[in-house]
C-alpha cells in the first residue's frame, strides 16, 4: 500500500531582533515550492507551510507533524531562513523572534529535528535545508534511517539571494535552482519520468557550477532501501497528455 506524500515548508525571512537582518528570499521561496509540491499533476503533497512564524509556533507543528506520520509516507521537511550556530557549534534555524543570546527558547534546533524524525515512522524522508551552515546539520545523523539531506552550503559557508534585473524581490540561488528543475521536469535526468533526490542534487550542483556561484550544496544519505523520489517529472505528465 502507498502512502501518503506530505511536507513541512518553513520559510523565515522578517525579524522582531535587529542583530539579524530581513531576509526577502524565504517566504517567495516558500510560496514557490509549496506551489510546486501540491501540484496535482506531479507532485500531489499534502503541505503545511509557516512563513514568518515564530519560535513556538514552528517547534510544535515540526513535532505534530512527524508524530503524525507512517511507515509509507514519504515525508519532506523544508526551511529557508538565517541558520544560526551557538558557542558550541550547534546548529539552529532561525524564526521570527529569534534572539541569537536566547537560541534554545527562541529558535528551532536542528537536534531537536533530526530527534523527532529519528522517532517518526516514516522510512522515505526528504530534508533540503536553505541556511547558513546548513551542511553542519548532518553532524550527529549516524542514527537517521531511511533519509536523505540536501544542503545550500557546507558546514562553514554562507548561502546566498540573488536578484534578476526583471524581478524585485531577491531569491536564494539554491531553491530557485532547485524548484526550476522540479517545475520544468529538467531534474529528471534519466528521463523516467520521477526526480530522485541525488538527481536533484546532482542537477543542483551542475548548475550552480555552470554559474560559478560560491557555495557548496551537500547531500548525505542514511541507511536507504533505494534512491528516493520527490516528485513526478512534469515532462512525464506533458508527454501523457499529448498523447491522449
Amino acid at each position: 500500500m502507498s502512502g501518503r506524500r506530505i511536507a513541512i515548508v518553513i520559510g523565515t525571512g522578517e525579524y522582531d531582533n535587529q542583530v539579524l537582518p530581513d531576509l526577502q528570499g524565504p517566504a517567495q521561496d516558500a510560496m514557490r515550492l509549496t506551489k510546486v509540491l501540491q501540484d496535482q499533476n506531479f507532485g500531489k503533497y499534502e503541505v503545511k507551510m509557516f512563513v514568518n512564524s515564530s519560535s513556538q509556533s514552528v517547534n510544535k507543528a515540526i513535532e505534530k507533524f512527524f508524530a503524525q506520520t507512517s511507515r509509507d509516507d514519504t515525508v519532506l521537511f523544508y526551511y529557508s531562513g538565517h541558520g544560526i550556530r551557538n558557542r558550541s557549534g550547534r546548529l539552529y534555524f532561525s524564526t521570527t523572534d529569534t534572539n541569537k543570546d536566547m537560541l534554545r527558547s527562541t529558535a528551532v534546533s536542528a537536534s531537536f529535528v533530526n530527534e523527532v524524525m529519528n522517532e517518526s515512522r516514516s522510512k522515505n524522508q526528504i530534508m533540503l535545508l536553505d541556511c547558513c551552515y546548513s551542511g553542519s546539520f548532518a553532524s550527529g545523523l549516524s542514527d537517521s534511517r531511511g533519509r536523505v539531506v540536501i544542503t545550500s552550503s557546507s558546514a562553514i559557508q554562507s548561502s546566498f539571494e540573488i536578484k534578476e534585473e526583471n524581478e524585485a524581490i531577491s531569491t536564494s540561488i539554491f531553491t530557485r535552482t532547485m524548484i526550476d528543475g522540479l517545475e520544468t521536469g529538467e531534474a529528471d535526468l534519466n528521463s523516467d519520468g520521477k526526480i530522485t533526490c541525488f538527481e536533484l542534487f546532482n542537477y543542483i550542483i551542475c548548475k550552480l557550477e555552470d554559474n560559478q556561484t560560491i557555495q557548496t550544496p551537500k547531500l548525505w544519505a542514511f541507511d536507504l532501501s533505494g534512491d528516493i523520489v520527490v516528485i513526478e517529472s512534469s515532462r512525464k505528465v506533458f508527454r501523457a497528455k499529448t498523447q491522449n
